[in-house]
């Protein structure tokens, strides 16, 4: 999806006076290249400036995700974008309450998840809530069922 077709999309959400500030969230990886990744894909879209990345290593940190909802309430940033929801959110019910607690405020924060090519401000909450939900439970059962299959395979060829 073209940026400048995200920003579009919501503009009616969005400042349209002044530049998008957006900060980017991910859970895992080099924090210098995981930066230039999404400084460069915000900078590249008309209209977007970047804030800042919020980087936890680690499946249990969560202290730069609580950080980021703290300053997202503060209006520090107007949107987020980060890899897909399961990133994002530990569980379903986790992920639906922050997702109506950033859209309910003034103004709302967006969130773009990327692998799912979703806007959270291009649909209503319920809805884009529940397709979000539903993606989050279908892509964990996709990797239990691709951990199987890698471990029936390696014990098919005697590597385990």
């Amino acid at each position: 999806m073209n940026p400048d077709k995200k920003q579009s999309e919501s503009s009616a959400l969005l400042p349209a006076d002044k530049p998008i500030r957006v900060a980017a969230y991910c859970r895992t990886g080099n924090y210098e290249k995981r930066k230039y990744h999404y400084q460069k894909q915000i900078e590249n879209s008309s209209n977007w400036e970047f804030v800042r990345l919020y980087l936890d290593e680690g499946i249990k940190s969560r202290e730069q995700f609580t950080v980021m909802l703290a300053e997202a309430k503060t209006g520090k940033f107007d949107f987020i974008i980060t890899k897909n929801v399961s990133r994002f959110c530990g569980n379903v019910i986790e992920c639906v309450s922050i997702l109506m607690e950033l859209h309910q405020l003034n103004p709302p924060i967006g969130v773009y998840f990327e692998s799912e090519r979703l806007n959270t401000l291009e649909l209503p909450p319920e809805t884009g809530l529940t397709l979000l939900a539903i993606n989050m439970e279908d892509e964990r059962r996709m990797r239990s069922e691709s951990a199987k299959l890698s471990w029936y395979l390696r014990k098919k060829h005697g590597l385990c």
